[in-house]
């Protein structure tokens, strides 16, 4: 090691690259080379880790995190070693795909997989594939297993507890349950992030892999042969012997039951008594919210170590007495028969969430005097309750950060709620009693989201602009609001604001000052014109005014504007500077049919606009090692493909006469496509559908090979429409195509129902004429001139040596 080391040193006046593969521990590097120090500028150290922690104690400021392989990268990898070539072998299509969904881009998965399939018959294929969705494969689990190896006990319970029971729930539920559980999960949940094992979503959802979960319960399983002798149960047939055979033992700790799948279960007054550890119990319904789990007395219930109690559909009127006080975090008891909270509930001093949703005969929550009791309550969910009638005074549940009581019979809110300093989301939605809210609830500086969605409120507490953190405020389908004069220059942080279906005449100008709004849903109301200081809002990504049918025009719009939905504006009749974003844009203009006089106009704009993108894009890809891929698509009346479309076809296909070496140094960035989609059915009215292409690639030595590229989503239209958009490469597309010399044969669009089947063939829309340009960069492209000249035809044909050219 000492030599290893001075061989470092004497290196250190040269500018080096060391790879450093699967480190574990900060010391296998110090050893090694000790400080970053001795290296000269210029040099270059990767290290690959299964814990960020390795990089962080040794300084590393640029993290790379590993992502998954793209379908196409993942199917060509996968073919590499089952079928010895780069794509599938005819009749083994379908088959792949379903490996691809199971591997979910992980190359190690894609790899061993390949090679176990390689040269078996499809009956074998299919065999097998049923059987990973139960077992991992051994090599698999192996290296998977090698990071959970790792982990201390404490953490090696949390992962199994997520892989079991969490999987996409919310973090900090979860969290209170396993601290609850004596696990210290704000240690042990970020050293599973760090070590790859969970992600935390950006909505706060616990996320992990499905070969990780899977490896997970594997580990369970290897417990026992016995299901009542594992620690965790999440099968539904295995719940099912347990507890109808009083099976269980102390060894189960967590039940998760979907009673959607047994038949009913009638449990012994004594099928808890034997699971003395058992922490965690859900029972819980994904289809028909029936209960199934009958037992004829509550008062035998045994719940002492129960941490997380949701049962659905719970068949008594009180809660079980059993339930240690000091123990229980979580209560859910939705779709139940309790009539209220009863006294005992002020014993639970731990408890943080309460759920009572849509428990049609809960009429009545505690007296002040209880609720004063739970002052580590954070979430109060009465959703649903239809004849809770109101809300005591909670000025002493300071703790408190959710309150949801939509679809209740509540006339009016507590003045006390503006005691509640922690609030963050208050949801009021259907309640038609609700004509008013306090002005107190202006005083909370921490409230981030509002709901009054078809609530009967008539107008908002003043002074409402005091709510500078409010994020969220949705007032979608509230008639009865007399106007809407909201004061929005104290509404800095306002993000999502819900105005539909208000039966709004007028905008205020005052909308422009709303800074920080990102989407804004104005669909089916009666409004004439948009306020021109919308333009004034520059992180509006998303402008939603469907159905507005009295709209004449829309002014110039956001330069950040992402996606328009302007479908059955029957009066529009104008657009300002629609296209000057140079972002991925999504505009729907369907069925505005005084549009079409303009319809020239808004083509060569748009077209304009991606000419842009693709100079762009181009001095990008000369900048960048990666990129990643650009699309947008814009739907309006019309049923004439444009002449500047070079290659046009009748129906959905094209062929296209391409030369060899036409992917060579990156000189393809993309295409445009414009398409005359026609739909043949009134019944699928209210579908969506996927917009694909398939591109036809010839590869050098090898059998043509296909390449799908999802597009954009189009509603149901008629009657002609034009759809409009393009489709830059990312970096992997394009290296792959030079690397194996592709030729662009032919080029074939259709549609698949969303939600449907992926192999569905649809007969109710279709494409009747296409065309499609690949856009071209010349090796000596170095800048551009004026681009609304592009659309000359004389210049299209004579392109200039230095601008983007059009194969």
């Amino acid at each position: 090691m000492p030599n290893i080391a001075l061989s470092f040193r004497r290196l250190s006046r040269r500018k080096i690259l060391i790879v450093f593969d699967d480190v574990s521990c900060f010391n296998q590097i110090e050893s090694l080379i000790g400080s970053l120090d001795w290296f000269m500028p210029g040099s270059r150290i990767i290290i690959t880790t299964r814990d960020k922690q390795v990089l962080r104690n040794w300084g590393v400021k640029k993290i790379y995190e590993m992502e998954a392989l793209e379908y196409d990268h993942a199917l060509e990898l996968f073919s590499r070693h089952a079928f010895k070539q780069t794509h599938p072998v005819v009749g083994y299509e379908e088959l792949s795909s379903k490996v691809m969904e199971y591997a979910q881009g992980v190359p190690l998965a894609l790899k061993v997989l390949g090679c176990f399939l390689f040269g078996r018959e499809k009956e074998v294929w299919k065999s097998a594939i049923n059987k990973l969705k139960s077992i991992l494969h051994p090599s698999i689990q192996e290296i998977l297993k090698i990071s959970y190896d790792g982990l201390d006990d404490k953490e090696k319970n949390i992962f199994l507890d997520v892989a079991c029971f969490f999987k996409g729930e919310d973090v900090y539920s979860v969290m209170k349950f396993l601290d609850a559980s004596g696990f210290y999960p704000e240690i042990g949940i970020s050293v599973l992030v760090d070590k790859s094992l969970i992600v935390i979503s950006n909505n706060d959802r616990i996320t992990m892999h499905d070969l990780l979960q899977e490896l997970g319960r594997d580990i369970v399983l290897q417990e026992s042969v016995n299901p009542g002798n594992r620690s965790r149960l999440w099968y539904h047939e295995d719940i099912y012997g347990v507890l109808t055979y009083n099976m269980g033992t102390e060894k189960i700790e967590g039940i998760c039951l979907d009673m959607s799948k047994v038949k009913e279960i009638c449990l012994n007054p004594d099928t808890f008594t034997k699971m003395c550890r058992l922490r965690f119990l859900k029972f819980y319904s994904s289809i028909n919210g029936e209960n199934k789990c009958q037992v004829s007395d509550f008062r035998a219930l045994r719940f002492a170590e129960v941490r997380y109690l949701h049962w659905h559909g719970y068949p008594f009127k009180s809660l079980p007495s059993n339930i240690h006080p000091e123990k229980l975090v979580i209560l859910e008891m939705p779709h139940s028969n309790i009539e209220q909270l009863s006294e005992s509930v002020q014993h639970h001093g731990k408890l943080n969430q309460i759920i009572m949703a849509a428990c049609n005969i809960f009429t009545k929550t505690p007296n002040p005097s209880l609720i004063q009791h739970l002052n580590k309550l954070v979430i109060l969910n009465l959703s649903g309750c239809s004849k809770l009638k109101s809300l005591p005074e909670i000025s002493s549940a300071g703790n408190i950060e959710k309150i949801l009581l939509d679809g209740t019979a509540i006339k009016e809110l507590p003045s006390s709620i503006g005691c509640l300093s922690r609030l963050l989301e208050l949801d009021l939605g259907d309640c038609k009693n609700l004509k008013s809210l306090p002005s107190s609830l202006c005083k909370l500086k921490s409230l981030e989201e509002i709901c009054l969605r078809g609530s009967a409120i008539e107008e908002l507490p003043s002074p409402i602009e005091c709510l500078s953190a409010l994020c969220v405020l949705d007032l979608g389908d509230c008639k009865s609001l007399k106007s809407l004069k909201l004061p929005f220059d104290g509404l800095y942080s306002l993000t999502y604001l819900y105005l539909t279906d208000c039966a709004i005449t007028e905008l205020p100008e005052s909308l422009g000052l709303l800074s920080s709004l990102e989407e804004l849903y104005l669909e089916r109301n009666n409004f004439e014109r948009i306020p021109e200081s919308i333009i004034r809002l520059s992180k509006l990504s998303s402008l939603l005014v469907s159905y507005c049918e009295r709209l004449q025009t829309l002014p110039k719009l956001p330069c950040n504007l992402y996606w328009l939905d302007a479908q059955h504006c029957t009066t529009l009749e104008s657009l300002s500077g629609l296209f000057s974003s140079y972002k991925c844009v999504c505009f729907y203009l369907n069925e505005n049919f005084k549009l079409d006089r303009k319809l020239r106009g808004i083509v060569e704009d748009a077209l304009q606009n991606i000419q842009l993108m693709a100079t762009a894009r181009w001095k990008e890809i000369r900048e960048k090692i990666s990129y990643p891929a650009l699309q947008g698509h814009v739907v309006l009346p019309g049923n004439e493909i444009p002449m500047w479309f070079s290659s046009q076809g009748m129906g959905s296909s094209i062929t296209l006469k391409m030369q060899p070496g036409c992917f060579s140094n990156n000189k393809v960035l993309g295409f445009v496509f414009c398409a005359i989609v026609a739909f043949r059915d009134h019944h699928v009215r209210d579908w969506s559908f996927k917009f694909y292409c398939e591109f036809k690639i010839k590869l050098k030595d090898c059998d043509p090979h296909v390449i799908q590229r999802y597009l954009g989503r189009v509603n149901y239209v008629e009657p002609d429409h034009l759809l409009l958009g393009y489709y830059f490469f990312n970096h992997q597309d394009l290296n792959g195509c030079w690397e194996y010399n592709c030729i662009p044969e032919a080029v074939q669009f259709y549609f698949k129902k969303v939600l449907g089947s992926e192999t569905e063939t649809l007969d109710c829309c279709g494409v009747k004429k296409c065309g499609i340009h690949l856009f071209h960069a010349s090796d000596s492209m170095d800048s551009m001139e004026d681009p609304s000249k592009v659309f000359n035809r004389k210049e299209v044909e004579e392109p200039h040596p230095k601008r983007l050219k059009y194969l």
